[in-house]
């Protein structure tokens, strides 16, 4: 959340490096999308669904009247989708993609499209003290950052009543739901490979709270596999800590994607 351009870059050159032909689809995440109103959390992400759209990778979701504002690109015979997120950010805009997409009942391109997901250093919980760390992380000046703990305990208070009053679930309980449904994007389902990247040195996102999820996707019969650091590597910095370790994994798990795809032919 909040991850400067350049920190972003090395993994984007990484990614142009091993896979050239591809597009890739650069979603930042920014501590306002969590206290934005839906809408504008949806508005957010119509340039993804353009995109998917543009490349082929998922059908129109366009009325008739509406003009686009992408131009499809010359499409493939074949589209694969790899979904890479990061912390408790990206896997609230993936889980706020999915349901754009479902709720607009579209599916993926008729030629069929080849996907695998990766979630690196989350999904977390939704603790107090792991929020404050993880909105404060993402400000450098000292005052904001003491505005930022304090406007998130209010809005953890909030949200605390809405979920043992109310019953209304948190962003992120209703975030680590929707990454364990099988067909969380038109493409995927119980067999497409899914790789958690996590570990014991992540002082936001603990190891626990990833293998909660792990254990209850592996309940849900999801193909999951986990590639789990020491107390040496820190929140979404693993690719830092071990590079070859980290992208053979991502490597290993596309590779899987593949095969899989092959076999479904």
């Amino acid at each position: 959340m909040g991850a400067k351009l350049l920190h972003l870059q090395k993994y984007t050159s990484s990614y142009q490096k091993r896979y050239p032909n591809t597009t890739i689809i650069l979603v930042r995440s920014e501590a306002a999308f969590f206290w934005s109103t839906e809408h504008a959390q949806r508005k957010d992400l119509v340039p993804v669904v353009e995109i998917l759209e543009a490349t082929g990778s998922i059908t129109s979701t366009r009325r008739k009247n509406q003009v686009p504002t992408l131009e499809p690109s010359s499409l493939l015979p074949k589209h694969r989708v790899l979904v890479h997120a990061f912390s408790n950010g990206g896997c609230c805009q993936l889980a706020t993609l999915s349901k754009i997409l479902s709720e607009s009942q579209i599916a993926s391109s008729s030629t069929g499209t080849t996907g695998a997901i990766v979630l690196d250093s989350c999904p977390g919980t939704s603790s107090l003290s792991s929020a404050q760390r993880a909105f404060a992380s993402a400000v450098s000046h000292p005052l904001m950052r003491i505005l930022a703990r304090i406007l998130i305990t209010l809005l953890y208070c909030f949200e605390l009543i809405m979920r043992h009053v109310f019953r209304k679930r948190s962003i992120i309980q209703r975030m680590k739901h929707r990454l364990n449904d099988p067909q969380i994007l038109p493409w995927t389902g119980k067999n497409t490979p899914r790789l958690y990247i996590y570990s014991e040195g992540d002082d936001l996102v603990a190891a626990s709270a990833v293998e909660e999820h792990i254990a209850d996707a592996r309940e849900k019969g999801l193909n999951v596999q986990a590639e789990k650091y020491g107390k040496e590597s820190r929140h979404v910095a693993h690719a830092r800590t071990d590079p070859g370790r980290y992208w053979g994994a991502i490597g290993r798990i596309w590779e899987e994607a593949l095969e899989l795809e092959e076999r479904n032919a």
